[in-house]
């Protein structure tokens, strides 16, 4: 699966984190991610950078607490 960035992204824009290793794996400490106890890595990178990682990745958003707003 690849993450393309059309823009700038940093990391307090909310960027999509994956939980590396778990793929191999059913399930993850909690659903929720305030309770997660796995660290996330973040995926982030100057325009045009691509993120390429295993489909099964476990993934999910991450919130946005920079002042830039998305369209």
């Amino acid at each position: 699966m690849a993450f393309y960035y059309p823009q700038d992204v940093t990391e307090d824009m909310g960027p999509t984190g994956i939980l590396p290793g778990r793929h191999c794996y059913n399930h993850i400490s909690d659903s929720d991610a305030s309770r997660t106890t796995e660290k996330a890595q973040l995926l982030y990178g100057p325009a045009g950078a691509v993120s390429i990682v295993n489909f099964g990745v476990w993934h999910r958003a991450t919130a946005n607490v920079s002042q830039k707003i998305c369209p």
